[in-house]
């Protein structure tokens, strides 16, 4: 009996390590500038180019491939900041920092939750305020399981096959915006927030980071340009699928290639 007890005692323990080690490497914006002040490294992943346009005052930009080659980094205490787009993706890269002796943290919603939360962010004021801002092509490239996507129109359902899609009704003569009530329970499922609509995005946005969102993304275009894209995208993947079958490979296709995968 004390045996049983015992190794029911271990597994608890272990399984409440794990959870809280999984829990507990995602910080917020909040968290994320008292380590900063406290001397942790600030490492931005973007490309150069968006690195160079915007960016945390005093990050290094360090591509994400190469952080556990960095030798200087060995020891230290550092924050990996991504666009937001691909949080989950940076979790792949925490067990080679590990084994190279770096402790690392990534700030949940990146950059974009960063300067949406007002912390300080170096760059143009145009640059800045296109953080948060995701073209049609990027969004059909994003991985979009754990994202709520909030529209104002019908006919996204047909050219999409994974997201949370909330359709909301607003009331013309009021102006007034409400999320269901289902949604905002749930908000802990999804990591970024998608914002399709035809106007009302400040007011939508004040609603969203009122109900505790953030990571909020404003899509460029309409929902009839993403069918329009997704279409192309389609039948590029199903031309570039049928020539290899006939082991050919479609010029057009390659180009991309990167886009359907």
């Amino acid at each position: 009996m004390k045996i049983k007890i015992l190794i029911m005692a271990v597994m608890f323990f272990y399984s409440f390590t794990c959870q809280g080690q999984t829990g507990n490497i995602y910080i917020t914006p909040q968290k994320g500038f008292k380590l900063k002040s406290s001397g942790w490294l600030m490492i931005d992943v973007r490309s150069r180019d968006a690195f160079e346009k915007s960016r945390i005052p005093d990050s290094l930009n360090i591509p994400v491939q190469i952080l556990a080659e960095k030798h200087f980094l060995k020891g230290k205490n550092i924050i990996i900041a991504g666009s937001g787009l691909n949080d989950r993706e940076l979790e792949k890269v925490l067990k080679d920092l590990e084994e190279s002796k770096i402790n690392a943290l990534i700030l949940k919603g990146g950059i974009n939750n960063w300067y949406s939360s007002h912390r300080p962010v170096t760059g143009l004021l145009f640059d800045k305020d296109s953080l948060n801002k995701i073209s049609i092509s990027d969004f059909y490239k994003t991985n979009k399981k754990r994202a709520a996507i909030i529209v104002t129109d019908s006919g996204l359902e047909k050219s999409l096959k994974t997201g949370y899609i909330i359709k909301l009704s607003i009331n013309d003569y009021k102006q007034k915006i409400e999320l269901p009530d289902s949604v905002k329970k749930e908000k802990n499922r999804f990591d970024i927030v998608f914002l399709f609509t035809d106007g009302f995005e400040r007011k939508i946005s004040e609603e969203l980071i009122s109900s505790g969102f953030n990571n909020i993304f404003y899509i460029q275009g309409k929902i009839k340009d993403y069918q329009n894209w997704a279409e192309k995208m389609n039948i590029a993947a199903a031309g570039n699928k049928t020539m290899k079958k006939q082991g050919f490979e479609c010029i057009p296709c390659l180009k991309n290639r990167n886009l359907y995968k």
